[in-house]
This record gives C-alpha cells, structure tokens and sequence, in this order.
C-alpha cells in the first residue's frame, strides 16, 4: 500500500514539475489577440465574437498553394476508399 502511495505521488510531482518546460513560446508573429489582458477571464465583453475580426488578421493562400493543399489532404485521408486492390 505505501508503495503504491509513493508511486502515485511521484507521477504526480513528476507531472507538475516538468509543466513549465512543457509550455514553450509560439515563434508566430503576435496578433491582435495576443494584447487581451493576461491571467484574467476575458468574457464574451472583451473577446471579439465576430469571425471577420480575426479573419482580417489572415493572409489567403494562392489558388495554386490551395489546391496542393487540398490534392495532398485528399490522398492521405482518402487513400482507402481509392485504392484499386488489396495490398500486401
């Protein structure tokens, strides 16, 4: 019983001890999102609900970038209901 007590409680520091190195800074350009106030509960009255306000933040793709993007998806995930024979 004492065994499995101290197991349980060394996972458990394990765990909180390696959380703040597991949490690493995004290397993405900051956006207007990123200045809300920190640490605090930002509601519905401080968060903008609109999607245009963070899709005005966006860069489109090129048509051409788009549909490799797109050819790419389609033959990773819907490589199975394509295929022509069974494969060994």
């Amino acid at each position: 019983m004492l065994k499995s007590i101290f197991f349980i409680v060394s996972l458990l520091f394990a765990g909180i001890s390696e959380a703040g190195y597991s949490i690493k800074p995004d290397k993405r350009t900051p956006s207007a999102i990123d200045h809300l106030p920190f640490h605090t509960v930002a509601d519905m009255k401080h968060i903008p609900q609109r999607t245009s306000y963070y899709a005005k933040q966006l860069i489109p793709l090129p048509r051409s970038q788009q549909l490799r993007y797109d050819r790419a998806y389609n033959r990773r995930y819907f490589a199975p209901w394509s295929q022509t024979g069974m494969h060994e």
